[in-house]
């Protein structure tokens, strides 16, 4: 199988995860419509978008266009059954960087300034909001007269927001069995009422020349995760 590394980012092996992701790829469906949802999963703080499928057959993605990473993603357990949590997170980067750069395509188009940065997150009827922006009207006016664009950012959003979910929920699952092993059932259960309290976190978005990235309670990803973990690991260590 050859991989794209185009899609998967530079340096990209002939590893498992990227055979899976490319097997996604392949044979992911065409013509599906993501809706990004509002609301959590009490346990796993999963928000996953419903897709509505239309019948069409099964195409290989040519390797001058990218693929529709929505469809890829819910396509992850083509290869063996199962979705691995790391190829989410990877289809989720994937979909980030193609977004960023159908971005600087259209707002160079346009005559659109990036900077200062364009912050935008999604409201509770799960529609684009767009905060204060020099040239703000014509952002807006953009995405309307363009509905491909809008529809790609919107998807790469879904996706990173739900591919963090689901590392947080992977890092709950964790804690929360050496818990049990180390230190039985009350410690566990004090690990899921920490994990619940953590609450879902507000996430927003940032373009700019440097990128299009995500901010969870105003932080980075990996910073976010990494504080799951620490106040998670409060009743393993």
């Amino acid at each position: 199988m050859k991989i794209n590394t185009t899609f998967l980012g530079p340096g990209t092996l002939n590893d498992p995860s990227s055979r899976r992701i490319q097997t996604a790829i392949d044979t992911a469906q065409t013509g599906w419509i993501a809706l990004p949802l509002e609301g959590t999963d009490a346990a796993f703080e999963v928000s996953l978008e419903r897709l509505s499928p239309k019948k069409s057959a099964r195409t290989e993605t040519p390797a001058s266009s990218a693929p529709d990473w929505g469809n890829v993603f819910f396509n992850l357990s083509a290869a063996d059954g199962a979705v691995h949590i790391e190829d989410m997170a990877r289809v989720a980067d994937a979909a980030m960087r193609d977004a960023k750069n159908r971005l600087d395509a259209a707002f160079s188009a346009a005559g659109i300034r990036s900077s200062p940065a364009v912050n935008l997150s999604f409201d509770l009827g799960g529609q684009l909001c767009f905060e204060a922006h020099p040239q703000k009207e014509q952002i807006l006016s953009l995405f309307r007269e363009n509905p491909e664009l809008e529809r790609n950012v919107r998807t790469a959003m879904c996706l990173k927001e739900n591919a963090v979910s689901w590392q947080k929920a992977e890092l709950y699952t964790e804690m929360y069995q050496t818990a049990y092993r180390l230190k039985g059932k009350a410690a566990a259960q004090a690990v899921s009422k920490i994990f619940l309290s953590l609450g879902h976190p507000r996430t927003t978005f940032r373009y700019d020349s440097s990128g299009f990235t995500a901010s969870f309670n105003g932080q980075a990803e990996q910073e976010y995760l990494a504080g799951v973990r620490d106040a998670l690991g409060r009743w393993v260590a």
